[in-house]
């Protein structure tokens, strides 16, 4: 399946990070650099492994940098990534991807989106997005929400 991203770079799920198109990367780098890892660390405190986990779209990315040390030296072994696929919404068909002022343009323009099918949408917020994920999605809404630039992705 293939996943429209919010700067609208193409996350296939088949492909393992590494072969993800330069702009998906560079989507999750950017998050990823502007967080810091979960480290365990030696008793000198020095990283033996550093965990960047980037928990969006339906999927979880995680940098995983791991190091090596002796009495005499410390080593960085290998960087690797890895991508875990969510459950939580593996039932819904539709997953609509808009920023906040998005939302807020659609709240005031098109409130029967807001609200129609609202008990049928698990939604929630990260990195300035809203994530919903449904099984209903009107076609008069679908239109609506394209119209206004946002993003649908189907099963």
């Amino acid at each position: 399946m293939e996943i429209i991203l919010p700067n609208n770079a193409i996350f296939d799920t088949e492909k393992q990070f590494d072969n993800q198109t330069q702009e998906c990367q560079a989507y999750f780098f950017d998050i990823m650099n502007a967080s810091e890892p979960t480290t365990i660390e030696d008793s000198f405190k020095r990283p033996l492994k550093q965990t960047w986990n980037v928990d969006s779209i339906g999927f979880e990315v995680s940098r995983i940098t791991e190091y090596s040390h002796d009495s005499d030296s410390w080593n960085f072994d290998k960087q690797y990534h890895e991508t875990i696929r969510k459950e939580w919404h593996e039932d819904k068909i539709y997953q609509i991807i808009m920023s906040d002022s998005q939302y807020t343009i659609i709240s005031k323009e098109n409130i029967d989106f807001v609200y129609s099918e609202a008990k049928k949408r698990e939604s929630y917020l990260e990195n300035g997005y809203i994530y919903q994920y449904t099984d209903i999605l009107l076609d008069e809404h679908r239109i609506y929400l394209e119209s206004k630039g946002i993003i649908i992705n189907t099963k």
